[in-house]
């Protein structure tokens, strides 16, 4: 081993090894004595920083260590712990404090400066603000939908930032608990922050795979840097702020300018895969480096040669893997004996590698049909007139009039998107509309009623997607008619709707304000404060070649795989190598900005779609087809879009495997969004989109009700009301039992009903009613307004909610239109509508406060529909494996045998039924099939034969009941259980279809003797549901769970399970 195996600038110091689980966390303490290091194993092992030996064990007894932080004076150190605590432990070993308030596991600390406060985020999505002299709760602070990963202080201590699963970073002031701002950049989850030492700015790092540098004075995104090829986990800074350090699931650890102007090394560290852990931290006051190797085993502390590596940018170098069995073969001394300094020394200065900085403006073509978007687009692109139908979805063109270089060499590009205008496509175009640096918003000037129409709804849907607030008021095809308007008019309309760079008349086919709109556009695209990404040339050079096979394919080669592409790119130059993670990395990166997609074929493989718009516009079909429902019910048959039995435009020029893998894309767009959800209606399974819904609710169903809060809601409202109808009946607690045009009903219990009604008063404003029955508890009506209220705050929109007033002095419910306006003209009281009466509005409902318990239910129902949110998306692959390699496979039919008496049991065997029976499985239940006056018990349970699958659900009850100890006339599980047993005596194939699963208790005390040394599915965790469920699900397909067409699925939803276990 040559030390040119090394990465350039790194010196290995030593290696720790003395846990015997995955380590999940390393942290320096701030006096540089300590490194303290966290393990699944249950302990916490401190370690002498300058020899290595290991000084303190601390046990972490009933739960695990998550994340560890020691305080500023090195005196204490946080643990956050899977089972909701925090304890705090001195460095001598003792446990002080067990703070209790999250309500789920605690993913995340921070210290204050002063060390005064403790900050701490959980997977409840809370932040929770500890003073650290009385360890009392200072401030709870709301504001992710999901949740909360990292969070990290200010250097001054007068600022706190936090990131979480719903890609937003919240920035905070911790002395008041208000929120500053909200910054929005990722495509994925983030899952760590960490400020500048040195300079105003806080990065961030994501699942999407990259790295975002922030200015946190005025919450700008700087840079943007790729390289990784898969999750970025964590980040660190020297203590000096000149090196970056990030760790990803590409098994390496990257260092970066601290400024994120290029990149300085790679290590090569194998991980944990999917855990996304800790395991990365930078001395407070050397160039010293802890990381975790060997599968996050052990630490290994590297010297860094900072001043080498910035003077020298070289190209990331990646550790091979006979390093690791180097390491090993070198490692004689004990494990507290560092390895002598020139044991492995600096390696030599590579090569520099070429590196690419590159912005992109989008530029968004909006306006109603008809108003000429489609014809000025090619006419800015192409330089000439050429008559165009109207936009059925979306597409796009790159500028190059309008693109450049800076002064700093970054590459300026400008792509203009042309989106449909048609009021039916908003739905899809929501899904698109995002991150518009520049929105030119196109309307009918001759329109001798409307000149204006649609204007107001694209201002207020770009409100929240619009980065930069820029706007350009085109009126377009002036060679139609005379403009309605005067100069004027026009003029007072942009200063009313704050549009920033006024009005430009134009006409495509005359050429009339073309040029005046280009200059106007070039004063509004302000380059040199865009984000510029820096990129490495491999991925600069695959960009390139993509879009140059954009422009060259043909109608039919819409859709190429990797190995295709990957053989095209090498014949142009067959000296260039890369990996096949690079080459997916940077189509994601394409991906993202709208060039490409990526797609899924049914047999798993990722396919690339270089039509990207194509998808857009067959979702838009879609939706038009949903709404001609002849029933009014706004929904689409699931088995005939799968066939690709609707006739549908944009599937006739393909090739029928492109037909289907476009179609399954479609239908996970809209699940994935939670636009539709899935529903049985006579052995049919139907996609029912809620806001297409056009069945009028029937006067005979007008129960008596309370209406409750309501919601005005603008900015990007087109999907809202159908995302909270789906997510709501995601839950567990809330049964969707009615929908009608504009309006759903949920039942919890008999006789408890909620339901929200829609009224849209105005385009891009958006006010929901919400209701309750009579009977329905205060509990339940205030965890569905909080889940509600979770629900949006992912969402990017402005809500105002109004509560009922109520006059004290005669009863009168005041109107709510008359309490809405005088609360938007900031009045603070108004006057009764029948009494007179004086009321006072500066003291409404206060704020939804829960208890621990409702908040612990909150969050399970929260988890639950992301869950099943998840779970929908991935059963359309199933479902499509099932068409293209099972064709002919006839449904399997499914016995359910469980233990009538407990009502929680009860409910959820009805739900597993129920998902069970949407997965297109025929499922045999007795309160389906036996529930009638007069049924045969034994002929129901002579099903039991004839099924391909008996499903037993294990519990205490269910054992009883076999046991027939229960009831002195016998029991129906007993009876069940006699016929299931005759199977069990048969062939390993019969024995095969009879499958336990376990929904409390143990094997032993829940599942007859027979069913005891058999597989079970473990559904005694909650979390576990979806992962469980998806298993069971394949099981009764005969699907092996390593088929590669689901393998990633089912690893997708149970590592999701696991992150949120642990």
């Amino acid at each position: 081993m040559t030390k040119d195996n090394l990465p350039f600038g790194f010196r290995l110091i030593y290696q720790l090894e003395n846990h015997s689980e995955t380590i999940n966390c390393i942290e320096f303490s701030p006096n540089a004595k300590l490194l303290a290091s966290a393990s699944f194993d249950g302990f916490i092992l401190l370690w002498d920083v300058m020899t290595g030996n290991l000084l303190q064990r601390l046990p972490i007894t009933a739960t695990y260590p998550r994340v560890i932080q020691f305080s500023p004076d090195s005196a204490r150190l946080a643990v956050g712990c899977t089972d909701k605590t925090i304890q705090i432990w001195n460095v001598a070993g003792q446990l002080e404090h067990v703070l209790k308030n999250h309500t789920r596991n605690v993913n995340t600390l921070a210290w204050s400066p002063t060390g005064t406060t403790l900050a701490s985020g959980a997977d409840d999505g809370m932040i929770i603000l500890w003073d650290t002299q009385h360890w009392q709760v200072r401030h709870t602070l709301s504001g992710h939908a999901q949740s909360v990963n990292s969070v990290a202080f200010s250097p001054t201590g007068d600022l706190l930032a936090s990131g979480g699963d719903d890609k937003f970073i919240h920035l905070w002031q911790p002395e008041t608990g208000v929120r500053q701002r909200r910054l929005k950049g990722h495509l994925g989850m983030v899952l760590s922050i960490a400020f500048s030492p040195q300079q105003p700015v806080l990065v961030s790092a994501s699942s999407d795979k990259t790295i975002q540098l922030w200015d946190i004075q005025n919450g700008r995104p700087l840079r943007i840097l790729e390289g990784h090829t898969d999750v970025v986990y964590k980040l660190a800074f020297s203590h000096d702020g000149q090196v970056l350090a990030s760790k990803s699931d590409d098994n390496t650890v990257r260092l970066w300018r601290g400024d994120a102007t290029a990149p300085l090394a790679v290590l090569e560290e194998t991980t944990e895969a999917q855990l996304w852990l800790g395991g990365l931290a930078f001395h407070p006051s050397q160039s010293l480096l802890a990381t975790l190797g060997n599968r996050d085993r052990i630490i290994r502390l590297w010297q860094l040669d900072i001043a080498q590596l910035l003077a020298n940018q070289p190209q990331p170098h990646r550790v091979t893997k006979r390093l690791s069995h180097w390491l090993k073969k070198l490692w004689q001394p004990p494990i507290s004996s560092p390895i002598p300094s020139d044991s492995v020394s600096f390696a030599e200065v590579p090569q520099l590698t070429p590196i690419v900085h590159y912005t992109t403006a989008k530029i968004a073509l909006v306006g109603d049909s008809g108003v000429g978007k489609t014809g000025l687009g090619w006419r800015l692109a192409q330089g000439h007139f050429q008559e165009q139908a109207s936009t059925h979805g979306q597409q796009f063109w790159i500028i190059q009039e309008l693109s450049g270089t800076r002064t700093d060499g970054t590459e300026c590009e400008a792509v203009l998107w042309d989106l449909a205008g048609q009021p039916d496509y908003r739905l899809v175009h929501a899904l698109f509309l995002d991150d518009v640096d520049l929105a030119l918003i196109l309307f009918d000037p001759t329109h001798p009623q409307h000149p204006f129409k649609g204007v107001e709804y694209w201002l207020k849907q770009l409100h929240h997607k619009n980065k930069t607030g820029q706007t350009i008021l085109v009126a377009a095809r002036s060679d139609r008619g005379t403009p309605t308007l005067t100069t004027e008019e026009l003029e007072q309309f942009c200063q009313r709707q704050e549009i920033t760079h006024g009005y430009v008349i134009t006409s495509a086919l005359a050429g009339e304000g073309l040029t005046t709109l280009t200059e106007r556009i070039q004063q509004a695209l302000h380059w040199d404060e865009m984000t510029a990404t820096i990129t490495t040339l491999t991925f600069r050079r695959i960009k390139e070649l993509v879009l140059q096979l954009k422009e060259a394919r043909t109608n039919y080669e819409v859709i190429l795989t990797p190995t295709a592409l990957r053989t095209q790119l090498i014949n142009t130059d067959p000296a260039w190598q890369f990996s096949d993670a690079e080459l997916m990395t940077a189509l994601q990166h394409l991906s993202h900005h709208g060039y490409v997609s990526i797609l899924r074929c049914s047999s798993g493989e990722a396919v690339i779609l270089l039509v990207p718009d194509l998808l857009a516009n067959l979702a838009a079909s879609l939706v038009l087809e949903a709404r001609r429902n002849d029933k009014g019910l706004g929904a689409l048959e699931e088995a005939r879009v799968l066939r690709g039995d609707y006739n549908l435009p944009e599937l006739v020029s393909l090739r029928p495997p492109d037909r289907l893998v476009l179609l399954d894309a479609a239908l996970v767009l809209f699940l994935e969004h939670t636009i539709c959800f899935r529903e049985t209606i006579d052995d049919q399974i139907f996609l029912v989109f809620p806001g297409l819904i056009n069945q009028k609710r029937p006067l005979t169903v007008q129960e008596p009700v309370l209406e409750d809060r309501s919601y005005t809601i603008t900015g990007a409202i087109e999907n809202i009301y159908s995302a909270l109808v789906v997510l709501l009946g995601y839950t567990n607690t809330f049964t969707r039992i009615q929908q009608w045009q504009n309006q759903v009903q949920y039942e919890v219990a008999q006789g408890q009903l909620c339901g929200i009604r829609k009224v849209e008063e105005h385009e891009g404003q958006l006010e929901l009613i919400l209701y309750y029955s009579q009977q329905t508890s205060l509990a339940t009506q205030a965890l569905f307004k909080n889940l509600l209220e979770r629900f949006l705050r992912g969402r990017e929109v402005a809500v105002t909610y109004y509560a009922p007033v109520i006059c004290t002095i005669c009863g009168y419910r005041q109107e709510r239109s008359e309490v809405t306006k005088r609360l938007n003209t900031n009045k603070t009281f108004m006057f009764c509508g029948e009494c007179g009466g004086k009321i006072n509005l500066s003291q409404l409902e206060p704020e939804l406060l829960l208890n621990d318990a409702q908040r612990e239910i909150l969050e399970r129902e929260q988890s639950s529909a992301h869950g099943r949110t998840r779970f929908a998306k991935a059963l359309v692959w199933v479902k499509s494996y099932l068409r293209d390699r099972l064709p002919q496979q006839p449904s399997p039919r499914c016995f359910i045998s469980y233990a009538w008496g407990v009502s929680e049991h009860e409910r959820w065997v009805k739900k597993l039924a129920i998902d069970i029976l949407d997965a297109g499985i025929e499922v045999i239940l007795d309160d389906w099939d036996n529930s009638s006056l007069g049924s045969s018990v034994s002929r129901f349970i002579s099903h039991i034969e004839t099924a391909n699958f008996i499903v037993v659900v294990g519990t205490p009850l269910f054992k009883e009941k076999y046991l027939n100890k229960v009831s002195a006339t016998g029991s129906v599980v007993a009876a069940e259980v006699d016929l299931i047993t005759q199977r069990l005596i048969r062939t390993e194939e019969e024995k095969s279809t009879v499958l336990p699963l376990l929904l409390a208790g143990d094997d032993k005390i829940s599942l007859p003797p027979l069913l005891r040394g058999r597989a079970y599915g473990d559904f005694r965790e909650e979390n576990f549901y979806f992962a469980r469920l998806f298993e069971l699900i394949l099981t009764l397909y005969r699907i092996d769970f390593r088929d590669p067409a689901v393998r990633d699925l089912r690893d997708e939803l149970r590592t999701e399970a696991q992150r949120h276990r642990y």
